[in-house]
């Protein structure tokens, strides 16, 4: 994979801001953001290298940000293929103003660049995506709750899941809580003490039920369980986005149960899939896309790998 001309433009406006960083926290926030849309196009499969270039730093010094983030050597930059994650991520085309709130970020980085998304005028509206107003999300938190069920059934990795949606949104200043191996009577639980406005519930799906954990053991759980569970939720999220086979009934049913808008498969999807629908999806929201968009693009983005998967369905009577 190559880098394309708007993607090299702005990869160069993310190094032009890190240069003119004033301070030295200013250059730290411009470095993550730089390393957080490079890792996007090494998931996609572009070499560090030409990521170096048009950033406008040399190699070597991108590994130096690599090893200070904690990413691997940069040695390790070459993925072999059994291992290489599978995403894409287009870069917002607004110049970042719900990334940081520095004003020399806007001013190093053009607003002139043209960085197709679909949708872009809606990314400013004040009820679109997770960058919301806050009087809109009143009563519950600026927060993703990422919840996996036991991974062992089906040799599910989550917690890569989970990584990618956090280091997307810790830069949209949205809070990713993850609660790893969950039971079920913890859903509720958790739910009002986190308030979320979106849950992300991961699990394996198998002969109708959901495997969750129970003391320390997979454990299935039927539809209408994780039903009850949510709808025990006091202030109950506004999306359930469901990285779970075979979920998109559930999905409807929980639409139908009270929750806005809910999203799942209609047939078995897997590690790799699920993890560039969700890496394109959040991309979408933290950068203040609406639901409806982000899925449009996650869906679009997975197809062009995987032609003939069936696409996740997103269901809902407001779709905000």
């Amino acid at each position: 994979m190559s880098l394309s001309a708007p993607d090299i433009g702005y990869l160069r406006a993310i190094g032009d801001a890190v240069r003119a960083a004033p301070t030295e926290r200013d250059r730290h926030l411009a470095v993550q953001l730089a390393l957080a849309i490079a890792r996007q196009h090494r998931l996609n499969g572009v070499g560090w290298p030409p990521i170096a270039v048009a950033l406008g730093v040399d190699h070597m010094e991108l590994g130096r940000w690599r090893l200070n983030a904690g990413d691997a050597k940069p040695g390790a930059g070459n993925l072999p293929p059994e291992t290489r994650p599978h995403a894409a991520l287009a870069a917002p085309d607004s110049p970042h103003q719900r990334l940081t709130n520095a004003g020399w970020v806007h001013q190093a980085m053009s607003a002139s660049q043209s960085i197709s998304q679909p949708s872009a005028s809606n990314a400013s509206s004040p009820s679109s995506g997770l960058g919301a107003d806050p009087q809109i999300l009143s009563g519950r938190s600026r927060s993703v709750m990422f919840a996996s069920g036991d991974p062992h059934r089906g040799r599910n990795q989550f917690g890569q899941e989970a990584a990618i949606i956090r280091q997307l949104l810790t830069l949209a200043r949205v809070d990713v809580r993850e609660m790893a191996c969950i039971a079920l009577g913890e859903l509720a639980l958790h739910l009002n003490r986190i308030r979320p406005l979106v849950l992300h519930l991961a699990a394996h799906n198998a002969f109708g039920g959901i495997y969750l954990s129970l003391d320390g053991a997979a454990c299935s759980v039927a539809h209408t369980a994780i039903l009850d569970a949510l709808g025990r939720a006091h202030t109950p999220p506004r999306l359930v986005v469901l990285t779970v086979c075979h979920s998109a009934q559930l999905a409807r049913a929980l639409v139908a149960d009270g929750i806005e808008s809910s999203l799942g498969w209609p047939s078995e999807v897997n590690d790799d899939q699920a993890r560039l629908f969700a890496a394109q999806l959040y991309q979408a929201l933290g950068s203040g896309a609406p639901v409806t968009d982000g899925c449009a693009v996650a869906s679009s983005t997975v197809a062009q790998r995987w032609p003939h998967l069936d696409a996740a369905e997103l269901y809902g009577s407001r779709i905000f």
